[in-house]
């Protein structure tokens, strides 16, 4: 859990979701980092810390068991665990940062917003949460996109035809 992730930012959007539209949630944070006890802190001060939980590390199985159960991930900046909120087939709403918006197709596998912009990260949030039939084919969607781009057989033939280019 670091400021880079943005996580400060998943978390004014709890705020936003609880404290502004009145609406139930539990938001799963997983991973540990020296801002842990900031974010914290900061959930209590927002008045949010049991809507958030926060998981520590957790291995493979626990993850692929626990996203697809979800509703919705917020990912200001995940990284390569967005490949497994991909792959456990629930909508994304995230800041067009890094490679996210390559995966994440706006309005169709989620919801893509300027980077900062945590109004609109909390708008969209809202609007997957209260549109459960158009969440889930988000979720299809995007679980669709990332077998193909994730798929192992096609990774490994490009591998072997770099290897081959670079060895003529």
């Amino acid at each position: 859990l670091e400021e880079e992730k943005r996580v400060f930012d998943a978390i004014k959007v709890i705020s936003y979701l609880v404290n502004k539209k009145s609406m139930q949630v539990d938001f799963f944070i997983c991973g540990v980092g020296p801002e842990e006890s900031f974010f914290k802190k900061y959930a209590s001060q927002e008045g949010v810390i049991d809507n958030i939980h926060f998981c520590g590390i957790r291995n493979q199985l626990w993850l692929s068991t626990a996203i697809p159960l979800m509703d919705l991930c917020i990912s200001p900046l995940t990284g390569r665990a967005l490949v497994e909120v991909a792959l456990g087939g629930i909508p994304v709403v995230g800041y067009d940062r890094d490679w996210q918006a390559e995966i994440i197709e706006h309005n169709l596998c989620g919801y893509i917003c300027e980077f900062g912009d945590i109004e609109a990260l909390s708008n969209f949030s809202s609007l997957v949460l209260q549109n459960q039939k158009k969440a889930r084919e988000m979720g299809y969607q995007l679980r669709k996109k990332a077998l193909q781009a994730f798929n192992k057989d096609d990774a490994l033939n490009m591998e072997q035809s770099c290897y081959d280019e670079l060895l003529t």
